[in-house]
């Protein structure tokens, strides 16, 4: 009997390592789809010999997957049959062109949790890391170098990514490397939007999904917006500019849904979209004028020239400035612990 069980668990070590799936967090998705065929995996790339320091030791998987980068992207109808309404989706968009990456796309396998894309002729990896319940999209070039990432291990329960051209190893939720010869050399953080479909599709009936069959050996699991509603405590909005940061958290948010605020020298917008669960950092000038914004039903109102603006979109619908538009900041959701836990550790170094 024991040999028995034995045999059985190796045998499933062995069909999840085969599935590219290193590790759970206690973010399960709920729901399944049809399962269907996917082509074999990649060899692995050979490990290389690394020497870290204390500040960094991450827990470095041995043999990981190669870069994903081929995959081709559907219709915003061709997608509508495979995800489900209230389904999360990271939206980005760039130079007038939209894609949304499904987090059950990102989530199915580990290889797939930093997907190499081209948006609007720009070079971005598009990441999602369940452990910290986080999606992040980065431009892939540095300085006048054209990076290709992928996972390859844990650095206190946040992915770590390894760029192929230089091997330098990069904190995907600080944007940062933090070994090789990149070390210390910043990602650019693009704006993305951590959403629903359904909102994502009525915004953007003319963009793209970005789509890939599951894994023969993994259900696709559906991650959807209830997941953050029932433990808004947990999460916090965190925006960036290089080194500094700031973060709001959820449920406070939730309570106080529109913000006007300063922060790093800029005047700025927080927008909490509550039916989508989405929030957003805008920056309120326009045409070098400062603006002030309070809500009117579904939609915001500047005191300044009572135009009306759409909060998930920043543009400005109706009034003086209508067609103008607000410049995101890039913003992420982040697990309050884990956002701490970095922070202090940067304090310390």
């Amino acid at each position: 009997m024991r040999k028995t069980v034995l045999r059985c668990a190796v045998l499933a070590a062995a069909i999840l390592a085969a599935a590219g799936i290193y590790w759970r967090s206690d973010w399960a998705p709920r729901g399944q789809a049809d399962i269907s065929s996917h082509p074999p995996m990649p060899a692995p790339i050979p490990d290389v010999e690394r020497v870290f320091d204390p500040d960094f030791r991450p827990r470095v998987l041995s043999g990981a997957d190669p870069p994903f980068t081929d995959f081709a992207p559907i219709a915003v109808t061709d997608a509508d049959r495979l995800l489900k309404a209230d389904e999360l989706v990271v939206a980005v968009t760039i130079a007038g062109q939209s894609r949304a990456y499904p987090i059950s796309v990102l989530n199915n396998e580990t290889r797939r949790k930093a997907l190499n894309d081209t948006l609007g002729g720009m070079p971005v990896v598009v990441t999602w890391c369940d452990l910290c319940h986080s999606a992040i999209a980065y431009s892939r070039q540095v300085d006048d170098q054209l990076l290709s990432f992928r996972v390859i291990g844990l650095w206190h329960n946040t992915m770590v990514m390894e760029d192929m051209e230089t091997r330098s190893l990069w904190s995907f939720l600080l944007g940062e490397a933090k070994h090789g010869a990149l070390k210390g050399k910043r990602l650019r953080q693009l704006h993305a939007v951590l959403t629903d479909w359904q909102t994502w599709r009525r915004q953007q009936p003319d963009g793209t999904v970005a789509w890939l069959d599951p894994s023969p050996l993994v259900d696709r699991g559906v991650y959807v917006k209830e997941q953050i509603a029932d433990q808004l405590g947990r999460f916090v909005l965190v925006a960036r500019n290089g080194a500094e940061s700031k973060t709001w958290a959820l449920d406070a948010l939730s309570r106080t849904p529109l913000l006007n605020e300063e922060w790093a020298g800029d005047p700025v917008l927080i927008v909490f979209e509550r039916p989508t669960l989405t929030g957003l950092v805008y920056r309120r000038k326009v045409e070098g004028r400062v603006l002030t914004f309070e809500r009117t039903g579904q939609q915001l109102v500047d005191k300044e020239t009572g135009s009306t603006w759409e909060p998930s979109t920043g543009r400005a619908v109706a009034g003086p400035l209508a067609g103008k538009e607000l410049t995101a900041a890039p913003a992420m959701l982040v697990q309050r612990s884990t956002w701490e836990q970095l922070r202090s550790l940067r304090r310390r170094q």
